[in-house]
């Protein structure tokens, strides 16, 4: 099993900088799922998506940042 089937099967979100152009037709939800993420020496910063009034992600100007060093979100 792929990661994009396990991602459909649980409904998960799919942390990746890979925009997957190749599977948009099979998985038409790769672009509202897709959390892209940034990498500086040890912090990540994921890109969270927003949601609209339906509950559907749209990507957001927010993002979350982890830093592995000090093990805490800023």
């Amino acid at each position: 099993m792929s990661w994009l089937e396990l991602a459909e099967c649980k409904t998960a979100w799919v942390v990746s900088n890979d925009e997957f152009d190749a599977y948009r037709d099979e998985y038409h939800w790769i672009e509202k799922r897709r959390v892209p993420l940034m990498t500086v020496d040890v912090q990540v910063t994921l890109y969270q998506p927003a949601f609209d009034q339906d509950g559907q992600a749209e990507h957001a100007e927010g993002e979350r940042t982890h830093s592995a060093e000090k093990g805490r979100d800023e």
